[in-house]
């Protein structure tokens, strides 16, 4: 079903405002001078606060030329310049923001090597790893909570005996495929056909980092 547009908003004619005054003043409930003047009763609020406010029903003089088009027409119009300058109507796509310094450093990484032949990137091998927790992130969880609250038990986090445990996955691809680790890196070196020299290309995580993971 199509979407059906909104009437445009038209302005309450100075007969009818003055009507609705008269039969305010004369005790009419707002819903029925609404019934009686074909408006909402939103409409017959704003007539009435308005004139509690200035005395008159007239409405204030506004600046600026008049409008030429209406909200739709804008709208059309709008629409049909974005449409011929090439523009199409799409679903964002997602993409994982990174900081200003790991994006240049990236950048440097793929422009350094662009020129390498494929003889190269066949005896690289890429490798990361993940954790999935079975019961709950390992960071800290934050609640709102009244002074002397801490142990009410809309303020607690469940938890079970030794953490509830977690995997650690590792893995790893090249240009002959991917394959999740299960021993350890000679194996998948194999099993990707890469039985002799290699180079294994990781990230910068502390945990690749340390000494004891480079020796």
């Amino acid at each position: 079903m199509e979407n059906q547009e909104k009437p445009e908003r038209t302005e309450v004619p100075i007969s009818v405002k003055e009507l609705i005054i008269k039969k305010h003043k004369d005790g009419m409930s707002l819903r029925a001078i609404g019934s009686l003047v074909g408006r909402t009763y939103s409409t017959i609020q704003t007539v009435i606060s308005n004139y509690n406010k200035t005395g008159s029903v007239k409405s204030k003089q506004r600046s600026g030329r008049p409008r030429v088009f209406t909200d739709h027409e804008e709208n059309l119009i709008v629409r049909r310049v974005l449409k011929s300058n090439g523009y199409r109507n799409c679903r964002a796509r997602k993409k994982l923001f990174i900081s200003e310094r790991n994006r240049k450093e990236r950048l440097n990484f793929a422009k350094l090597r662009l020129n390498y032949d494929k003889s190269f990137w066949s005896k690289v091998i890429f490798s990361n790893e993940s954790k999935f927790n079975i019961h709950h992130n390992d960071g800290p969880i934050k609640i709102y909570r009244q002074p002397n609250t801490a142990y009410k038990k809309q303020n607690l986090v469940g938890t079970v005996e030794h953490g509830g445990g977690g995997v650690l996955v590792w893995g790893c691809m090249s240009a002959a495929g991917l394959d999740i680790l299960k021993n350890n890196l000679q194996e998948s070196a194999v099993k990707l056909g890469l039985n002799g020299s290699y180079i294994l290309q990781q990230d910068n995580d502390p945990k690749h980092s340390a000494r004891l993971v480079q020796e």
